[in-house]
């Protein structure tokens, strides 16, 4: 799709997304669990408290770093999830341009559309691109990594292997469930590109 196409459609998409999100962003207090997260981000040695806690660490260093920037106003420290939910429809958005690549052409354009606006008015997405948690990262970082392992297997350079390690390795360090995307990569590309080999092999040999 042209880039102005893209533009045309995923900015209103994006825009949805963000009013779902922000819309009512401090219309409650912050819960146990929002409160949890703050409390440890606010430690001055919040290092111990990440240690004792079940999650791993890097939601807590980003969430801390964004408090340094915007402040730790009820506002600021749902915005950081809000942003996050945001991003990850433009990534949803490339995820399916990249499994769309050589349908028809009157087939290409319609997925990538679909998957974001589906995505951006997800009540579970708004629900938690609304809390003080490290779920809408965890969904971010996760995307990413099957972007960037997309884009790896089709063109396999170490550049693209790089970004693809980093946004999974980014993955298991938010959320450990994260660690389910890798594995299912891993498989993926057992089974497909084990494939692909064999067949360009037998071809070689034709």
């Amino acid at each position: 799709m042209p880039k102005r196409s893209t533009l045309f459609y995923l900015v209103p998409i994006l825009l949805l997304a963000a009013a779902a999100r922000i819309v009512h962003l401090t219309q409650q207090s912050l819960w146990f669990d929002e409160g949890f997260a703050y409390s440890i981000v606010s430690s001055p040695d919040m290092f111990p408290l990440i240690a004792a806690d079940t999650h791993p660490p890097l939601y807590y260093v980003l969430l801390r770093l964004w408090i340094a920037f915007a402040g730790d106003s009820v506002l600021a420290l749902r915005l950081f999830s809000a942003l996050a939910g945001i991003l990850t429809v433009a990534v949803v958005y490339r995820i399916a341009g990249e499994l769309e690549r050589g349908q028809a052409r009157m087939a290409q354009g319609r997925a990538p559309i679909f998957a974001a606006l589906l995505l951006a008015l997800a009540d579970s997405e708004m629900v938690l691109g609304q809390e003080t948690r490290m779920y809408t990262w965890h969904l971010l970082f996760a995307c990413l990594s099957v972007w960037s392992y997309l884009r790896w297997v089709r063109q396999p350079i170490p550049a693209r292997a790089a970004w693809w390690i980093g946004f999974t390795a980014a993955l298991v360090h938010t959320y450990y469930l994260g660690l389910y995307m890798p594995l299912i990569e891993g498989l993926h590309a057992l089974i497909f590109l084990r494939c692909l080999l064999y067949t360009s092999d037998a071809a070689d040999d034709l």
